[in-house]
């Protein structure tokens, strides 16, 4: 079916919309991603629960008195125990502190994909 005069004259609107859509996003996503609740990631227990293991790793690793020779294994045990705990949680707290930079980082890198994408196209429409 031959093109009618006006869809050969004009380009396409459809790459605008996309420019626009790409640079709002890179523009709000620090904004959205300070929006995000941080008891969404890392909630009053979870703080709980590493002031614990925290707690506890430092009496494991400076434990009162002398230490006794008799001792030493089962408190090396308790170290490692207490360490492997407070290594775990503290891995969690790591994760949701980077979790709204992984979300600015994710909003970005699809406001500069939307704009790429919107600016072949306009290209495109104004060779054509």
């Amino acid at each position: 079916m031959p093109k009618s005069s006006r869809q050969s004259e004009s380009p396409a609107n459809w790459p605008i919309p996309l420019l626009v859509v790409g640079v709002l996003l890179l523009l709000l996503a620090p904004w959205v991603a300070n929006l995000i609740p941080t008891s969404a990631v890392w909630s009053d227990e979870d703080a709980r629960q590493y002031t614990r293991a925290s707690a506890e790793l430092h009496a494991a690793s400076h434990g009162a008195g002398q230490h006794n020779h008799a001792h030493a294994a089962g408190e090396h045990h308790d170290r490692a125990t207490a360490q492997a705990a407070f290594d775990a949680i503290q891995a969690r707290r790591d994760r949701a502190g980077r979790w709204p930079v992984l979300v600015k980082r994710l909003l970005q890198a699809t406001g500069i994909a939307v704009c790429g994408i919107g600016v072949w196209g306009y290209l495109r429409g104004r060779r054509s």
